[in-house]
């Protein structure tokens, strides 16, 4: 994925909030019919309107993210983006923009120090009882987990632009079948073939880095225990299974060059199960080596801790029981010296 940040000040004005900036901006310099607004209507139609949003910094600076699937869509953006800064730089307005870096990267001999075991108990813990009484509330917020499989559902706590009423919701899909859909593959062994051996760019795909912006769900008090490592988290999710529901095997992340780390919990360790490949355990299908595996069950899972998980090493999940609760939760590469991650 390609993000553009352009920042927008207005001089010699101040605004209450995000609103009353954009209502007059819309309003005096950029309406509906400005070009690039157009072209990136037409991108938010084909894949999701939480893909360009805009934060405001008080007391005139508008921030937008404008996040284009391939690099073509962002080609196109070019003139139109020059354009319009040359429109508003002649109101006097400050219009700059740039290219979100590049990500960065963990080395093989720091992610394997780490990472020392597959699932390495974090200093943080979530009152189960707690959180199963407020996520209540929330009960009818949860977004099927893609487009394939049924009885897997997921609540984002950190996605691109902090709403949890997105017309589409691509942090509570799986992020290989999101880029599969679109970047125009299809449901064919020859697409399946060419998309899982063709090299990775995780500059150029949405990522987990992508997303940034905490939802209201973080404000839950039985999820006040995540504030240390707010500041890290990237892609997070609350996901609930129904029973039999399950993630295939799959790995998230390298050991060389891995640009986030993943943590994992779960309110019901006796019911859901995160097994790893091993020398031994029972033969599961890799549907992506297309060979049968042996994979084996984490034990002695503590309910409601958070786990530093080796995502790097083929690992599936599945739930035996209804309504069963998981912590998914990606940092950046910022939070590998954290006391809540390394824990002592």
């Amino acid at each position: 994925m390609i993000t553009v940040v352009t920042k927008v000040k207005y001089p010699d004005k101040a605004f209450a909030n995000k609103d009353e900036f954009k209502s007059f901006m819309v309003k005096h310099f950029v309406p509906e019919s400005d070009p690039l607004r157009q072209y990136n209507f037409g991108l938010m139609d084909k894949y999701g309107h939480c893909f360009f949003n805009l934060h405001f910094q008080k007391p005139n600076m508008g921030i937008l993210y404008h996040r284009y699937h391939t690099d073509e869509d962002y080609q196109g953006s070019i003139p139109l983006r020059w354009q319009q800064q040359k429109l508003l730089n002649a109101s006097g307005i400050d219009y700059d923009f740039e290219l979100q870096p590049e990500l960065k990267t963990l080395p093989e001999e720091e992610y394997e120090k780490l990472h020392k075991v597959n699932l390495q108990p974090t200093n943080i813990k979530i009152d189960i009882l707690q959180f199963l009484s407020e996520i209540e509330k929330y009960k009818d917020r949860f977004w099927s987990w893609g487009d394939k499989f049924e009885g897997r559902f997921g609540l984002p706590l950190v996605n691109m632009n902090g709403a949890i009423d997105n017309e589409v919701e691509p942090s509570c899909w799986p992020l290989d079948r999101w880029n599969f859909v679109k970047l125009g593959y299809n449901d064919t062994p020859e697409d399946f073939t060419k998309f899982y051996t063709s090299p990775l760019n995780m500059n150029t795909m949405v990522n987990e880095t992508d997303f940034t912006s905490p939802t209201e769900v973080m404000d839950l008090d039985s999820l006040k225990v995540l504030a240390p490592i707010k500041k890290y988290m990237v892609r997070s999710c609350i996901l609930k299974f129904h029973t039999r529901a399950h993630f295939k095997p799959h790995i998230d992340t390298w050991k060389d060059k891995s640009p986030w780390l993943r943590l994992w919990g779960t309110t019901d360790p006796e019911s859901v199960k995160l097994r790893y490949k091993s020398d031994d355990g029972e033969y599961i299908w890799n549907d992506i080596k297309k060979e049968y595996e042996c994979y084996m069950p984490e034990e002695k899972v503590e309910p409601g801790r958070l786990y530093l998980h080796d995502s790097s090493i083929w690992h599936d999940a599945i739930s035996y029981a209804e309504n069963t609760y998981q912590f998914f939760i990606a940092l950046n590469i910022d939070a590998r010296h954290s006391k809540e991650i390394n824990r002592a």
